[in-house]
This record gives structure tokens, sequence and C-alpha cells, in this order.
């Protein structure tokens, strides 16, 4: 499910790197080198014999990329547009001297929390500092993409990509997770350099738990996400070694994700382990003999047990309710 990078994107790579000096920290001027330190960081973004084209931009310079494929590279500057009262920020972006500060704004704002908090806004920047970064999600089309960071209201990070064609400027999708961390030194996603990416997505039932989901680019180049039967947890910290949780009152357990089908009673004291969910009613169990089951929910925090459906957290020890 990882494609292999071909030579046309190699070679698109090689050509791009002629036209586009991607950044450095210079302020409103042209941007002539790439930091050094980024180098290394570019291979965060290959994956096996993968490499999908991640160009990494600093803040508040000029930047020269060819956006829309016509040969002519486009002037792109996206700053920090700080306000005292109340103290915010919003960026501001302008393409070829032209402002699409409300393009950028118009559809992606608060699109999973985008917009409320510009990544490196309010840290300390060097010339290392990762911004926002120039991709290719599709080497079949003509366009680079715009990928602009935001950090949320509570590190809820997230990813918004937009498209320029000339005079448009068009948001194609938000999804969750910071195309490159600044922490890890790596990308929060993966690019599979044919239309799609890999990235986490916050599970909506019972705890906070994480999955990680496709986007694809659709025929009206939107990200879409591609939907699944059930969502595996897959944490890269809380859940990477899929804790138990141990039972503090009785629980139903159904065999599959049937309602009217004949469920066991699990009972207090024993430990079982959450698999996946279906995002909606039901979530995959294990008990300790290793048999799956089904926990049947309401709404997304209330389990079925016995005497009827009851909070998360008085039924099952050592929920995840971080925030």
């Amino acid at each position: 499910r990882k494609p292999k990078t071909t030579l046309g994107l190699a070679i698109l790579a090689l050509a791009l790197c002629g036209v586009a000096a991607a950044c450095t920290f210079t302020g409103a001027t042209e941007q002539t080198a790439e930091p050094a330190a980024w180098k290394e960081i570019r291979s965060a973004f290959q994956d096996g014999d993968q490499q999908a084209l991640v160009l990494l931009c600093a803040g508040d310079s000029v930047s020269s990329f060819d956006l829309d494929g016509d040969g002519a590279a486009e002037k792109l500057q996206l700053s920090f547009v700080y306000s005292s009262f109340p103290e915010s920020c919003r960026l501001s972006l302008t393409v070829n001297g032209t402002d699409y500060t409300e393009d950028l704004y118009r559809e992606a704002m608060d699109q999973m929390g985008w917009g409320e908090n510009p990544h490196g806004a309010w840290t300390e920047t060097t010339p290392d500092s990762v911004l926002y970064a120039i991709c290719d999600l599709d080497p079949g089309d003509r366009y680079l993409e715009l990928a602009v960071m935001d950090d949320g209201p509570s590190n809820d990070y997230t990813t918004a990509f937009f498209r320029y064609d000339g005079g448009t400027l068009t948001w194609i999708g938000t999804v969750e997770g910071l195309i490159y961390n600044d922490d890890t030194r790596q990308s929060d996603m993966l690019l599979d350099a044919a239309g799609g990416l890999e990235t986490k997505m916050r599970l909506g039932v019972l705890q906070t738990w994480w999955t990680e989901v496709w986007w694809r680019l659709d025929e009206d180049g939107r990200l879409g996400m591609v939907p699944q039967t059930i969502y595996y947890a897959k944490d890269r910290d809380y859940l990477n070694d899929k804790p138990t949780h141990t039972l503090l009152k009785p629980l139903l357990a159904y065999p599959d994700r049937d309602e009217t089908a004949l469920p066991d009673t699990l009972t207090a004291g024993e430990e079982i382990t959450l698999l996946g969910t279906d995002n909606a009613a039901w979530v995959l169990a294990r008990d300790s003999a290793g048999t799956e089951f089904w926990i049947h929910l309401d709404g997304p925090v209330s389990v079925e047990t016995p005497t009827g459906f009851l909070y998360g957290g008085e039924v099952l020890g050592g929920l995840n309710y971080a925030d």
C-alpha cells in the first residue's frame, strides 16, 4: 500500500530544486539557499524506496515556486500578523504581490480547529524553523501544494493544504498532524507520491485514542478520507503497547456488531484490551484469554452493562481522557 517512487517524480524533484530555492530565514528577501540542517530533515519524508517531494520553508521570506505548473515561478510570502487586544496571531499570504489572506482562511478556518493558532507563531524561530511546506501530493498533475500548519487550541496539530491555479487559491483539505514536527524532526504523515497521504486521526468514542487513516485526492482535486470499517488503535505513544483495562463493573461482550446477538457478561476484575472501533457504536476488545468481542456504545462515551448503559469511566479502569 506504499507505492514506489516513479522516475518522473525523481526528475520533477531535481527540476524543481533548480526553480525553487527552498527557504532561508532572511526576512522578506529572496531565498537563495536551504539551511544545511534541512538536508537531514528531508529524510523524514522518505520511506524505504518511496519519496514524496516536500520542500520545507521558514516564515516571512519570499519563496519562488512554480505552484501552477505553467513554467514560471510564483513569488510566495507567508507572514505572521499579531494583534494585542486580544492577543492573537493571523497569517498573511501574498502570491506575486497579490493578497490571498482571505482565500487562505475562507474555507479552511475552523476545519479541525485550523487557523486558531498558526504553527510557530508563539515560539522562538531559528533559521532551521519550519513553518510551512511546499509539497507535491500528485506528481501526475501540474500543481504543487502549499501545506500550512496550525497548533490548534490545545496542541491539536493540523495541516491545511492549498492549491494555486494562477489566479485562485483553493483549500483542498485539512488533516490531523504536522507535515513537519519540530519535536521529532520528522513528519507526522506519510506522503505516498500518488495522490494520497497517511496520518493519524483522533477517534471520537470512549476515550482519547488514535488511529491512522489514508486521505486521497478525489476527482475534483480535494482530499477525502478513505473510510474504514474498523479503525484500529495505532497511537505512537499511549497505545503502542495497548494497555489493559480492569473492569470496575460487569460489562456485556457481544460476539458481533449486532445488538440483537446474545452477549456474554464479563465480571468486575477481569482485564481487557481495546483494539479499535467503528468510531460510531462499537468498540473491538480482547479478553485475557485472547477472545475478541464487541462493546456496545450509546453515544460516544456510554457502554452497555447488564444494568443498562453507564459512563465508560465507571466500567473500564484506566481510560485516557487527555485533551
